[in-house]
């Protein structure tokens, strides 16, 4: 009997670890989508926008330091 109560009492834990990965997946599928498209652009569109094409990913992810 203790066990089923301690499973019944982890099934919240699995419905958060599941949502936190579903929206970890989303995030990333849009973070990869930003990155295809700036990259598909030319380097003075980028530089227009204060980007280098270095600097393409930490500027998706915000990891791009103040100019």
């Amino acid at each position: 009997m203790q066990t089923l109560s301690l499973t019944a009492s982890l099934a919240p834990l699995g419905h958060v670890l599941y949502a936190k990965a579903v929206s970890f997946v989303h995030r990333e599928l849009a973070v990869r989508a930003a990155v295809r498209e700036l990259r598909s652009m030319d380097d003075r569109s980028l530089a227009d926008i204060g980007i280098r094409r270095g600097e393409i990913k930490n500027a998706v992810r915000g990891r791009l330091a103040a100019k």
